[in-house]
């Protein structure tokens, strides 16, 4: 729907499908995590914010999404060393927001009491570094409309976010696996299919380099 809305209303791509996974992630913050999940929410917060009191050292680790959204944001523009205009304005407020709720799982990583939870959170990094590089510089396959490829990798893009995001939320935060499992098998899935126009690009350079 992005690549058809860009191409019909002559708008960039970016600030579209930023736009719309700000509105996912906060629909599911809303609904799901405040309405659905209000309680355990609560439960989680409220032991959060007994390990992590306003008046001791360690009061701003609840603000650690906010930081890494800043610093992942503020590397952004360095490296690509121009001055954002309105749209890259826009974007960056987007963004700022979006990520920032996208990183708040994180919170219940570091309230665990498992020994080492790190590991989960370089999983959960590693995830999202892959899906900002093929948003970044997504394949595309020859033989297929290229509005097509986009269009799949943008959803299967958004799957992986919004069931990523849930997954941790329930096994962190809420203390539960339920529908873990589902939640995964999507993830895998359209890890697979974000992988696919690469494996296939790669496949045909290969064949092409075979037959001369």
């Amino acid at each position: 729907m992005n690549p058809w809305i860009s191409l019909q209303f002559n708008i960039p791509l970016a600030p579209i499908f930023v736009t719309t996974i700000f509105i996912i992630v906060f629909v599911q913050e809303l609904w799901l995590i405040q309405v659905v999940y209000r309680e355990d929410n609560v439960d989680f917060t409220r032991r959060f914010f007994e390990r992590y009191p306003k008046s001791g050292p360690t009061y701003f680790a609840r603000y650690i999404p906010q930081g890494l959204s800043a610093i992942l944001l503020l590397s952004l523009w360095i490296i690509i060393g121009e001055k954002p205009n309105l749209q890259g304005w826009y974007i960056t407020c987007l963004l700022f927001f979006t990520i920032t709720r996208i990183f708040d799982p994180l919170l219940g990583c570091i309230n665990t009491f498992e020994a080492k939870p790190w590991a989960s959170i370089l999983a959960y990094f590693v995830v999202y570094v892959f899906v900002l590089a093929s948003v970044v510089e997504p394949n595309k396959i020859g033989f297929i409309p290229n509005e097509f490829t986009l269009a799949v990798i943008l959803a299967s893009i958004s799957v992986v976010i919004i069931n990523l995001r849930m997954a941790y939320y329930h096994y962190f935060c809420f203390q539960s696996d339920r529908r873990l499992e589902g939640q995964l098998k999507f993830i895998f899935g359209s890890l697979i299919i974000i992988s696919l126009p690469r494996l296939i690009t790669v496949t045909l350079d290969m064949l092409e380099f075979i037959n001369g």
